[in-house]
């Protein structure tokens, strides 16, 4: 998108959309209005998934760990079963009290996109097993 409001606008548009849906719809106007969208909106648009999916989750962050990979972290007390999350990626996931440690299979730096699809499914996991325990502790 050459010209610069109309641009800002489609990023407005991204930025506003509250749930993943929203931003799925968003982002296929952008697609049947401009074409094949450059990476750099697809990096946007993966970011705001992140940052939906974290927040429908209780996930306090998602940041860049010292050694490479990414720290999915949690609050104190936000019991959820992290260890369970881990299990279904083993190779991927290793946990703490309060944090997923998403890193390669090999210890090496995240590369290529499969580390995003584990990004994506532990977030919603962790949005699943929040849900479970809202209605366990919701008053009947």
């Amino acid at each position: 998108v050459t010209d610069e409001r109309l641009r800002l606008r489609c990023y407005q548009d991204l930025a506003a959309a509250a749930s993943e849906r929203d931003l799925d719809v968003a982002s296929r106007g952008l697609i049947d209005r401009f074409g094949r969208l450059p990476a750099e909106a697809e990096g946007l648009i993966f970011s705001l998934r992140i940052r939906l999916l974290a927040a429908a989750c209780g996930v306090t962050g998602v940041e860049s760990a010292q050694r490479g990979g990414l720290v999915i972290q949690l609050p104190v007390g936000h019991g959820l079963d992290l260890e369970s999350v881990a299990r279904q990626f083993r190779a991927w996931l290793t946990t703490s009290p309060t944090r997923l440690l998403l890193g390669t299979p090999n210890g090496k730096q995240l590369q290529g996109s499969e580390w995003r699809d584990v990004l994506v499914q532990s977030l919603k996991e962790l949005g699943r097993l929040s849900r479970l325990r809202e209605r366990a502790t919701a008053p009947s």
